[in-house]
């Protein structure tokens, strides 16, 4: 039987099963990361999209959240479909014949 070991003085506690059963004691994002296999998640972005961590750490998702957030819906749609390549675009009709 697994005993949790809550102290008293805590009011909850967090616990991961990975690599082993244990309370998280440290910093909860990197046990999340750790847990939901962030670093082969990066080897893959990687290795797919040509696009390594410090790219990554250097996206401004902040300022990306306001600035789509300050559009009208349709605005917004259109923008997000450009920047992921969605758009039926003159050059993507071009390479889909």
């Amino acid at each position: 039987m697994f005993d949790p070991d809550v102290t008293p003085a805590e009011k909850w506690a967090v616990y991961t099963t990975h690599p082993v059963l244990h309370k998280v004691i440290g910093n909860l994002s990197s046990v999340v990361n750790d847990s939901l296999g962030y670093n082969d998640m990066l080897e893959l972005i990687d290795h797919k999209h040509n696009i390594n961590i410090t790219t990554i750490n250097h996206i401004n998702t902040i300022a990306q959240k306001k600035t789509l957030s300050a559009m009208k819906v349709f605005q917004r749609a259109s923008t997000v479909k450009l920047l992921q390549g969605w758009a039926p675009t003159f050059a993507s009709l071009c390479c889909q014949g």
